[in-house]
């Protein structure tokens, strides 16, 4: 273990780990599998992360939603956040997220595939006729968000027309996620998403009640009346972390993944030559170029973790893009390669804060890799100056400019 004074020693937020975080992780992992950069320790192997996942002794705890309210102030943005279930222990994290699985579960998710294939289908159309006319396209712009937004819209009952101004609150409202940076800008504008958005769902729940339909967001409603089991404040914060984490993340999973495929031009060819390879190649996608960066915990009781001793409150920060690229776990971890049997990845996190919409994420990504390698085998980067947009906890691009000569 090293215990350092202060976050020089590892750039953790700076331009350098936004581009590319991999080589931070590799050093702070050299250091010793927990390492206290400042005030917070790091977990940067693979089998301490799960470990700590797991771990009864590690939560969200009232500290956390404490530094969430010192990092953002009292507003619109904090008190959605604060009801989230990612920030929540059980009992209320238990409650809601049973109401929340209901969504998700394999068999409710199966239901979708043909839904999901007919917009993968619609979209490819779009990239191709948008290639062909402009010579190449924005992969993130024409394909990675308009599908999980219409696929997660479509759960809610979203109508079509009413989406076009989400892009920029869920930018806003991802930014204020990252509270270690937060400014009284990110602060502001995230505020504001916060504001407009929860004002939308509002609205849509309002509509709802009075003309009840069959939809997962009656199911919502429903609860909210059956027994208390949900309050208005939690449906609500409910059905905005459900719009935010259905389509954020999934953005982030297609637009890094496709990246890497193309750029690993012989795992690409691969899976074009057998679009069934979708399904591993969409775990390697989860695990060379992770969604989630980093996910933080707080120690709820004195515990000894990797021979130190960790005491109640402290903040635990758990670096899943570098346990993904732990070679302990993942040999030649560095490397795309869509025929990994190394074990899971926890890009989804593991335990009780497991990815409620994991199994949605992975159809959605499946289905969209297996077409567009079956349509666009010349699939190509039209440039490899791409920039990820400035958050080191939602590892994401700002477009991903694409050309298929063939197409």
């Amino acid at each position: 273990m090293t215990a350092l004074s202060g976050q020089a020693e590892y750039d953790l937020y700076g331009p350098s780990v936004i581009a590319d975080p991999y080589p931070t992780y590799h050093a702070m992992r050299a250091a010793g599998p927990l390492v206290r950069v400042g005030r917070v320790w790091y977990v940067t192997t693979y089998a301490l992360a799960d470990k700590v996942f797991k771990d009864q002794s590690f939560g969200r705890g009232e500290q956390y939603i404490a530094l969430i309210h010192d990092a953002l102030g009292p507003g619109p943005l904090f008190d959605s956040l604060s009801r989230w279930i990612l920030f929540l222990d059980p009992p209320d994290h238990t409650r809601i997220r049973s109401l929340v699985m209901r969504a998700f579960t394999p068999r409710a998710v199966s239901r979708l595939r043909a839904m999901i294939q007919a917009m993968v289908d619609e979209l490819v159309d779009q990239l191709v006729d948008g290639i062909d006319r402009r010579r190449e396209a924005d992969f993130l712009r024409d394909f990675a968000y308009p599908l999980p937004v219409q696929v997660i819209c479509g759960l809610l009952g979203v109508p079509a027309d009413d989406r076009e101004d989400f892009k920029t609150w869920s930018a806003d409202l991802g930014r204020g996620l990252q509270i270690a940076t937060a400014t009284p800008e990110i602060v502001r504008r995230g505020n504001v998403a916060a504001a407009k958005l929860g004002e939308y769902f509002r609205g849509l729940i309002d509509e709802r009640r009075a003309s009840p339909g069959d939809g997962f967001l009656d199911d919502l409603i429903a609860a909210e009346y059956q027994g208390g089991s949900l309050s208005e404040e939690e449906l609500l914060a409910t059905v905005l972390l459900i719009f935010f984490a259905g389509h954020e993340t999934t953005v982030n999973l297609m637009g890094n993944g496709l990246v890497s495929l193309l750029r690993a031009r012989g795992e690409w060819e691969a899976l074009c030559a057998d679009p069934a390879l979708a399904r591993p190649a969409v775990e390697e996608m989860l695990r060379f170029d992770t969604p989630v960066q980093r996910a933080s915990r707080v120690a709820l009781e004195d515990v000894e973790l990797a021979g130190q001793r960790v005491l109640a409150g402290d903040m635990v920060d758990v670096i899943i893009g570098g346990a993904n690229r732990d070679p302990g776990q993942f040999p030649d971890p560095d490397r795309f390669m869509i025929s990994r049997a190394d074990g899971p990845h926890l890009s989804f996190a593991a335990g009780p804060h497991y990815c409620a919409g994991a199994t949605l994420a992975r159809v959605e990504a499946e289905i969209a890799m297996a077409t567009l390698a079956r349509r666009c085998p010349g699939l190509a980067l039209a440039s490899e100056e791409l920039t990820f947009r400035p958050n080191v906890i939602l590892r994401g691009l700002e477009s991903v400019p694409v050309i298929c000569p063939a197409a």
